[in-house]
């Protein structure tokens, strides 16, 4: 029963991190070097997956699965809480002089261009070969 209680409570709480860590990135960080610090911070949340997946396997079977549960679901609430405290700049740039229309073509150029991209590369032969595999296993 408590963890029909309990999954949901984590899953709300998670859908804030991420668009607040996305949100805040460009705010803090300098736009030249935002592809860089975008990539560590991917990298970085990539590897604590793993790293804190092993540990929560051995902490998992050390404890039992709803003793984890409940602590997960604790610091989960800890670190949204913690994400009430960073100060953010103010962004000052505004939406005067914004044409919709003009974002929204440039938006729908930027789609086709990357779709082209994704056409003309070895990623469509990549998945074929994948979805082939995956139906032959």
């Amino acid at each position: 029963m408590i963890i029909l209680i309990l999954m949901p409570l984590i899953s709300i709480v998670q859908q804030f991190t991420y668009p607040t860590q996305s949100s805040v990135l460009p705010k803090i960080i300098e736009e030249d070097s935002f592809v860089k610090a975008n990539s560590l911070m991917t990298f970085t949340y990539q590897v604590l997956v793993i790293l804190f997946t092993i540990a929560s396997g051995i902490i998992i079977s050390q404890y039992g699965a709803i003793n984890m549960l409940i602590t997960s679901s604790a610091l989960s609430m800890c670190t949204t809480l913690l994400y009430i405290f960073i100060k953010i700049p103010e962004d000052n740039r505004g939406f005067d002089g914004i044409n919709i229309k003009e974002v929204f073509y440039e938006y729908k150029q930027e789609l086709y261009k990357g779709s082209l991209f994704i056409k003309n590369s070895f990623i469509p032969k990549f998945l074929m070969g994948s979805i082939i595999a995956n139906f032959l296993l």
